[in-house]
Parts: C-alpha cells; structure tokens; sequence
C-alpha cells in the first residue's frame, strides 16, 4: 500500500480544488481531507453542492471553505488565489480539477464558445499556478496536480472543444496516478531542471510520452 500524507510526516496542509463540489473534484476533496488537509472548494454554480461538501468535512472534524469564482474570467482567478491564500495563510496543494464540456461539434463552435473552454480548462489552471507558486516557493514546499484526459489527444464525434487540454497539463506537470503517489513525490527530490521547492504530479488518463 503506498504511504499517506500523515505516514510520510509531510508539511502539506493546505488545499485548493478548482470544481470541488461535485463528480471528481469532489471526490478528489474528500480525500484530501481524509489526509488531513484542509481544504478550499471552489465552485462555479454548484453553491448548494459545495456548502454541503463544506459542512460534511466539518461534522466530521475537517476544516473546509467554499469559494466561488468564474475560472472563464481572469478577474475571478486572481481573486480566488488571492482569497484560497488568505483563508489559512498560503496554499500547499493546488488541484486543478474544474473545467468545462460543451456539447457543440466543429459546425456548432463559433470563437466564444473556443475561448471560453480554453479560458476555463488551460488559461485557469496555468494562471492559478502562476499565482500561488510564489507561496509555495517561500515556504519550501508545494504540489500542483493537473487533470488530464483523452479529449486534449484525440477528436471525438461529439465534441470539437477539447475538455482538457492534456498536452500542455503533461508539459507543465509529471504524471503520477494517484493521490499516493502525489504524497511520495511532495517528499522526493525534485527534477534538477526545477527549483529545489517545486513537487509537481498530474494524473492523466493519456499515455506518456
């Protein structure tokens, strides 16, 4: 079985999950704080569904917020990082897990529509990053985790807009499978081609290259 956060005494305390509230982000939420971390839930629209996320962990002795933020704006990016880092004093953890899946196939895509999911699924995650990687350089430590999947590879009949843009998640981040292993690469030694505080994981249901 591969080591938690707690048997590997790790210093992460703090997450943000961007769509924390329902299907994967929320799942990806409870066992971050199963770990013991607390947790940010970011929502868009789902308030209802992140409030009772929030007040789950805190019956259970978790600590957890809810933020809200539309990741198609800029505006609304720097001010979730800037209030996910004001909450308990920085972020250890950033999970970007939010994005969007319009239905629309090539005929249907007109550019609002493409620079909307880009907004949402690429610019977000890399200007969060952007924006809290500077705390997690202070204090020495930190884990980004990009999801990923096969719609940022390959075409499918339903859809023109990629739900992911995995090619650039695969390039900004490694490719570890699960939360374990995002535990074991927050103690290892990081890439010589990286700053000696960056951890960085993504799990991906594309193939490596």
């Amino acid at each position: 079985m591969a080591p938690s956060l707690s048997t590997l005494n790790s210093p992460l305390s703090t997450a943000l999950v961007t769509g924390g509230a329902v299907r994967l982000g929320r799942a990806l939420v409870e066992a971050l704080a199963g770990e013991g971390l607390r947790v940010i839930v970011h929502y868009h629209r789902s308030a209802a569904a992140a409030e009772e996320v929030v007040a789950g962990l805190r019956a259970r002795g978790g600590e957890a917020v809810a933020r809200a933020a539309d990741l198609a704006r800029l505006d609304e990016v720097e001010r979730l990082a800037a209030e996910a880092e004001a909450v308990w004093g920085g972020v250890d953890v950033l999970v970007n897990s939010a994005s969007v899946f319009p239905p629309q196939g090539l005929l249907e895509t007109d550019a609002a529509l493409w620079e909307q999911t880009l907004a949402v699924n690429l610019r977000a995650p890399v200007f969060l990053t952007r924006l809290l990687a500077p705390g997690m350089k202070r204090r020495g430590h930190g884990v980004v985790i990009n999801l990923a999947d096969l719609a940022g590879l390959q075409a499918w009949r339903f859809a023109s807009t990629p739900s992911r843009p995995a090619p650039c998640c695969r390039r900004m981040t490694s490719r570890p499978p699960t939360w374990s292993a995002c535990a074991r690469a927050s103690r290892s030694a990081a890439p010589a081609r990286r700053p000696t505080w960056w951890r960085r994981c993504a799990t991906c249901s594309a193939p490596s290259s």
